[in-house]
């Protein structure tokens, strides 16, 4: 049995201590207004790229955000049973896995590019 199904799905989600870091090295430099905002873009980014997360494990000190307030339409969840169907019973704690990735992944693409922009314009 994995660690997630031993542990049942949440209610609350948050990052490492060291994506949290870079959340607010992101947030500092302005390329977000809200948080939650750069949680969710860094998880979609994850997910968009279908980041293996499967061994990934987030170490954290209390949590960041209900559910509610991350995905309140419950769009994340769906997206992650569809295209995921292994996490499916566990789809939000399979969400802070990828928000978790997600958050280096932003870093990496902003230290690279110098902009948050994901497309080029002429």
């Amino acid at each position: 049995m994995s660690e997630n199904e031993q542990r049942g799905d949440t209610d609350r989600v948050g990052i490492s201590d060291e994506s949290r870091l870079l959340l607010d090295e992101m947030m500092a430099d302005g390329f977000f207004k809200d948080a939650v905002d750069a949680y969710r873009l860094a998880a979609a980014q994850a997910i968009a790229k279908n980041i293996d997360i499967g061994t990934h494990s987030v170490k954290r000190e209390g949590h960041m955000y209900l559910i509610s307030q991350v995905d309140p339409d419950h769009v994340f969840g769906e997206v992650i049973s569809a295209r995921f169907p292994k996490y499916g019973r566990n789809r939000y704690r399979a969400l802070e896995k990828f928000a978790d990735v997600g958050m280096r992944l932003l870093k990496e693409h902003i230290e690279k590019n110098g902009a948050l922009d994901f497309w080029k314009t002429e």
